[in-house]
């Protein structure tokens, strides 16, 4: 639902419902399922998709009530639904010619069904002498033909124009409805009628409904079925909302990425989060942020009654799964659910696959290093859910999970004790789940193991904090604990207490660097590769390079550089490095960085050999300061690719590349020379 009246325009769902409707206008009934989370958005895409459709079409929309309380749908009125779009679709006419031709159409028994329509048309004596027949009780209806007339009706409307029928949360629908539907699409004399019929709802309920589900299996079967799914709002969505909702609030790029976060960009979390932000002062009548989003811990009733219901919905194996993995944070991988679930890897991912696909709260982030171990990650689509999860568990089961968590990343930590790039990535993890599962000793480990390995600047002060209330749970007096601490810190590979005074010389030019931001990033990266720490960089570039551009800011071409080739030497995969230099080969303001990129392009790249010469053309087109190097790795991949080939030798002789490096190279670069050297030879 896009709240508080501002509709945010939805093209690319537009676009497939306009391609449905002119199906219907060639080839006949179209039938379209809306799919879409609660508060997506599906009902107000729906009512201004018609608005616009009634310049070329007879439109109608009904939404389905709910039951009150446990009421099932059995209890609702036979074929309510049917009656309101008709209904609607005769009321919404502007035109009184218009709606008594409607009316002309359709058949006496249909319209005593539809009291308004009835009280309406008995006003018109002129229409039906039947009408007036029926209203003195001297004419006899048979209501046991209402499903056939009704459709035989609609079909004789669209005769003259195409007709668009909007079932909204057909979930409620009474069963009668849904019995006439499935007559309606797989009747063949129907399927040439103009008519497009389009049905929305959420898909888990639709599983959870025999009569629907067999709805729904029917009509995909056949070439006129579409399925649309309503989206939550990209980034640049949220933003268009928040700006139209507060015009003078100015671009908060780190408002944006908050709310993002916390509604997964669903429309009516996104309004609720607002309204609540204005409530406890956190941003201004103005839309502007005047208190702490960071320490806002809030959850707005609306959300909590929204996820009351999603609970609702889960059967208790898919609800297990999702409350335990709530322990492990919005974040989580695979490995430790394995361990929490105890459950095999193969069954584990069919259950997460299964929840994605029929509820729509999980998604699948990527492969990588966390917790001690490479492992699939996930997370959930938004913070509100996991939160509501997380509550949902009782304290002793949150203690009890956080134990169990606790210790297993221990044994992994024990496991990989000289590894500190993986002793580094369980600490965090380690020292939250200890604390919560109240395991002390576990947690004073977990101190030092940060100490003795992070190359961040640590809090001091916050850890002493900590350490002295250890030191009494655990039986230590404080002075042997800090002591402890000191020689951790000692042991660590960097002096990590200093590191925010550590000074790294970067050879990149001062015009050419993005402000402080960015050089800071830079020694960061390189006292990790420095220490041989490239897994460690490679991830903390991965996490820079996505958060930009996910706000959409420029990033610098020398961190795309960086990224692909800590990504080739840790063997991630060839996928990221190629779309890092594509990115880097793309920069019109970064020459140098730009001829590299296509340099690594040349290099890395599964290309054919042609698709390499015209990457190496283009690298060669490069006249900076850096061309002597340039051009002796082009001498070197052309000497060593295509040496040994009849059809290059043209290419060979015109640029006469051999083995000679030049002057400027071997004095400035003596490594890379020496490695282009030995690689020549």
């Amino acid at each position: 639902m896009d709240s508080e009246g501002f509709f945010i325009p939805r093209p690319d769902l537009a676009q497939e419902m306009d391609r449905a409707f002119e199906r219907c206008v060639h080839a006949g009934l179209q039938v379209v399922w809306l799919f879409g989370e609660t508060g997506q958005g599906k009902t107000l895409f729906l009512q201004n998709y018609l608005e616009q459709a009634r310049s070329r079409a007879l439109v109608s929309y009904a939404q389905c009530s709910s039951p009150i309380g446990s009421q099932s749908t059995t209890i609702l009125k036979p074929h309510q639904p049917l009656k309101d779009a008709l209904e609607s679709l005769l009321t919404n006419q502007a035109s009184m010619r218009r709606k008594l031709n409607l009316i002309k159409n359709i058949s006496l028994t249909v319209l005593a069904m539809i009291p308004i329509v009835g009280e309406f048309a008995y006003g018109v004596k002129e229409i039906r002498r039947d009408l007036n027949e029926f209203k003195n009780g001297t004419r006899e209806v048979d209501f046991s033909n209402f499903v056939r007339e009704y459709f035989d009706d609609l079909m004789h409307i669209a005769e003259e124009s195409p007709v668009i029928v909007a079932i909204d949360d057909v979930q409620w629908s009474d069963v009668p409805t849904i019995e006439a539907l499935y007559r309606f699409f797989t009747e063949v004399r129907y399927r040439a009628s103009r008519i497009t019929v389009v049905l929305s709802t959420r898909r888990d309920e639709l599983h959870g409904i025999t009569e629907l589900l067999s709805l729904y299996t029917e009509s995909t079967q056949g070439d006129n079925c579409t399925e649309l799914v309503v989206p939550p709002f990209t980034s640049l969505q949220l933003r268009d909302y928040y700006t139209m909702r507060f015009p003078a609030a100015g671009r908060q790029p780190d408002l944006y990425l908050w709310l993002e976060q916390k509604t997964g960009g669903n429309p009516f979390f996104l309004s609720s989060y607002i309204q609540h932000l204005l409530h406890v002062g956190i941003i201004d009548e103005n839309g502007v942020v005047q208190g702490d989003l960071e320490t806002y811990l809030g959850l707005p009733a609306e959300i909590r009654l929204v996820n009351s219901w999603l609970m609702k919905a889960l059967n208790e194996e898919d609800l297990h799964l999702l409350l335990t993995a709530s322990v492990l944070g919005y974040e989580f991988s695979l490995h430790e659910l394995m361990h929490l679930t105890q459950r095999p890897t193969l069954e584990l991912i069919r259950s997460l696959r299964r929840v994605k696909s029929n509820h729509g709260v999980l998604e699948q982030v990527g492969y990588k290093l966390i917790n001690g171990k490479e492992s699939t990650v996930y997370r959930f689509t938004q913070h509100a859910i996991h939160t509501a999860l997380y509550n949902e568990l009782t304290a002793e089961e949150k203690e009890s999970l956080h134990r169990m968590t606790a210790h297993y990343l221990n044994d992994l930590r024990l496991m990989h004790g000289t590894d500190p790039e993986v002793q580094n990535s369980v600490a965090s993890a380690l020292m939250l789940h200890s604390r919560l599962g109240h395991e002390p000793e576990l947690e004073y480990q977990s101190l030092l193991l940060k100490a003795q390995n992070t190359p961040d600047d640590l809090d001091e002060a916050e850890i002493h904090r900590q350490l002295a209330m250890l030191a009494p749970t655990i039986g230590i007096p404080i002075d042997q604990l800090l002591e402890s601490y000191r020689h951790a810190m000692q042991l660590s590979p960097i002096r990590t207490r200093m590191a925010h005074k550590e000074q790294v010389a970067i050879s990149v030019p001062q015009e050419e660097r993005e402000g402080d931001s960015l050089s800071a990033l830079l020694a960061r990266v390189l006292l990790m590769l420095r220490r041989g720490s490239t897994a460690e960089a490679n991830v903390v570039l991965e996490m820079h390079i996505n958060r930009a551009e996910k706000r959409r800011q420029f990033v610098h071409p020398v961190l795309h550089l960086l990224y692909a080739l800590t990504g080739e030497m840790t063997g991630r995969g060839s996928d990221f490095a190629l779309h890092s230099l594509r990115s880097a080969a793309q920069s019109e303001s970064h020459p140098s960085y730009a001829a590299f990129a296509k340099l690594g392009l040349a290099l890395f790249d599964r290309a054919s050999d042609t698709e390499v010469l015209l990457r190496l053309r283009e690298a060669a087109a490069y006249s900076g300061r850096h061309r002597g190097i340039v051009q002796a790795i082009i001498a070197w991949v052309i000497n060593t690719r295509f040496a040994g080939k009849a059809e290059f030798a043209a290419i060979l002789e015109q640029r006469q590349l051999d083995v000679h490096l030049s002057a400027y190279v071997r004095s400035a670069f003596p490594r890379t020379s020496s490695a282009l050297q030995s690689g020549s030879s």
